[in-house]
């Protein structure tokens, strides 16, 4: 199955687990007070309500920089100097909780969806300089009560991100007009209950955005989970029976990838206990429990709607984990091979305990540039928040990080889906699809100007990566990406490699595309596939780096010969054809190999 490609079973291509290097017994280690998180904690005061942990590039500077919501106001920002020692920023920000996350604007700084009143929203547009903080409020508000639950998607294909909101009399489409404008309330749809949680997801492997509509909270602790297909013209069917999913009495945590297969899994949890369940999908929308998923995890928990679960490789072994937070739980589920997982918070020293009073428990990111993922979550809860800092020192493989660059309009790329294989291989070693959504104060993911998943490839060195954009349906890959580089991937059919060393920080320079002042950046493009679905010869060289379609820059660096851009924009349908044809030509060819 090769969903990220919008096919299936296409001539019995096998889909390969990564191989991995044997866990090395490392762990976490606490740094709260050499990263400088512990004298911001003890500027404030006790009864602070810190309600949500973000690593979040703020400055535009490359590295990822703090951002800590307060509950009723009185958030902080703090500065990374690369390394991991924030200090607090100078300089405006929301003083409320951030939501969501991204360059609404696409002007290469990212923005801030930030409560309004209370449970509303408000977009603050991000005017920041490296080293000074800048956010201006803008005019884009939703009332108290009709935001606490934020997604950015193109629901109606048309190129544009939309902004969907979860609220009390059920779901708003806000549809945007490529600009980060967003037109109130272009269509309200409810499911049976209120005051929904938004997950999304291309469920089906059609490309579009599906829905998971969750609910729950204080009047119903167990809570529910309903399955929206996406049917086009902003029509949305439940399908949660035919997709398998207990509706009742069972929350949906997460929509990530657990088996490495290249379609969307599901983790629940179900009647408040614990483990948590992984449900696999055949590709169809259609789930199976994997029974046993989860083991050395027991218990139960008081709510099950809080919270959220994301899927990332923590020590690099080509396995993902599970992070999951609750009220008042976290959770890292070691990925032990084929969506099955192992407790670890006690084997890798990280605490089993998370605010998610208002779902906002954890954050992860690189904080000291070192190339392994790093956390950031509670030590402490009610009446006295405090924060811990972990840093990550038991990372034993390789990785990459992959950046989907989408057109105008939809340059956050959102329901991309990213794969990565062995370089001049078919097999499959990871996948992942860009969801871009809150739960309250809580993301799934660190966040950059540009939309950014990060991988373990194992013993891997080289690997080819690909990204699926939606609404276009092109398929861009760049080969032969070395471990420890930054790949750069746009829907206009450019990439840029930044290798081990190449450029600061994240290796880019705002809205400018590539960095410029490195010479180790590598820069590929390639012609449109012919309209027989094979290559139509050789592919193209650019001049420069990745296009910014807001302001068309580019490097001015010369391309080399190192990975090649192969791209394709045809539909589902046509996609089997150009992939079969590819896979046969790559026995004969070699584009640009090292």
């Amino acid at each position: 199955m090769i969903s990220s490609f919008g096919i299936r079973n296409a001539v019995g291509l096998v889909v390969l687990a990564a191989p991995t290097l044997a866990h090395a017994g490392g762990t976490f280690t606490v740094i709260t007070e050499q990263s400088g998180v512990g004298a911001l904690r003890d500027s404030q005061p006790d009864d602070w309500w810190v309600s949500g942990l973000h690593l979040i590039d703020l400055d535009g500077d490359g590295h990822l920089d703090l951002f800590l919501s307060g509950h009723g106001g009185g958030s902080l920002a703090a500065l990374n100097d690369g390394t991991g020692v924030f200090t607090a920023a100078p300089g405006t920000i929301p003083p409320t909780e951030l939501l969501l996350a991204a360059d609404v604007n696409e002007d290469g700084m990212v923005d801030i969806s930030a409560t309004y009143v209370d449970g509303g929203a408000q977009w603050w547009l991000n005017t920041s300089t490296p080293g000074m903080l800048g956010f201006e409020a803008t005019e884009i508000t939703r009332e108290g009560n009709t935001g606490r639950a934020q997604v950015l998607a193109d629901v109606d294909a048309d190129g544009d991100v939309d902004w969907l909101r979860g609220h009390f009399y059920g779901m708003s489409i806000d549809l945007g007009d490529g600009t980060g404008a967003f037109e109130t309330d272009s269509q309200v749809q409810m499911f049976g209950e209120e005051w929904p949680s938004l997950l999304p997801a291309d469920l089906d492997a059609d490309g579009d955005p599906d829905l998971v509509w969750v609910t729950g909270g204080y009047d119903y602790p167990p809570g529910a989970t309903r399955i929206l297909r996406n049917d086009g013209g902003l029509a949305f069917a439940e399908i949660t029976e035919l997709a398998g999913i207990p509706a009742d009495n069972s929350v949906v945590s997460g929509v990530v990838d657990v088996d490495q297969d290249g379609d969307v899994d599901l983790i629940t949890h179900t009647d408040l206990t614990f483990p948590h369940r992984v449900w696999l999908n055949d590709g169809d929308a259609h789930f199976e429990e994997l029974v046993g998923a989860v083991s050395g995890d027991s218990g139960g928990s008081e709510y099950a709607s809080w919270g959220l679960a994301t899927a990332v490789d923590l020590d690099h072994d080509g396995l993902v984990e599970l992070v999951v937070d609750g009220k008042h739980y976290l959770k890292i589920l070691r990925g032990t091979g084929g969506g099955q997982f192992a407790y670890a918070n006690d084997d890798w020293g990280i605490a089993d305990i998370a605010e998610s009073s208002v779902d906002g428990g954890f954050a992860f990111g690189d904080i000291d540039d070192d190339g392994d993922l790093d956390l950031v979550a509670y030590e402490e809860i009610y009446p006295v928040r405090q924060l811990v800092v972990y840093r990550n020192d038991l990372a034993v493989g390789n990785w990459v990080r992959v950046r989907a660059v989408g057109l105008a309009g939809r340059k956050v790329a959102p329901t991309a889906k990213i794969s990565v294989h062995p370089a001049g291989q078919d097999s499959l070693i990871g996948h992942a699809q860009l969801s871009i959504y809150d739960k309250q104060a809580q993301q799934p993911y660190y966040a950059h100007h540009e939309s950014e998943r990060h991988f373990g490839i194992g013993s891997h060195d080289n690997v080819d990566v690909s990204v699926h954009f939606y609404p276009s349906f092109k398929l861009v890959t760049v080969e032969d990406v070395p471990a420890g580089s930054l790949v750069r991937i746009g829907e206009d059919g450019r990439g840029v490699i930044v290798p081990p060393g190449g450029g600061t920080g994240d290796g880019t320079s705002g809205s400018d595309g590539a960095d410029e002042s490195s010479g180790d950046t590598q820069a590929t493009s390639a012609a449109s596939a012919a309209s027989d679905g094979a290559s139509s010869g050789g592919v193209g060289l650019t001049s420069g780096g990745l296009a910014d379609d807001s302001t068309g820059a580019a490097g001015s660096h010369d391309a080399n010969a190192d990975g090649c851009g192969c791209t394709s924009d045809r539909k589902p349908a046509a996609i089997a054809v150009l992939v079969v044809v590819a896979l046969l030509r790559r026995r004969r060819t070699h584009h640009f190999e090292r």
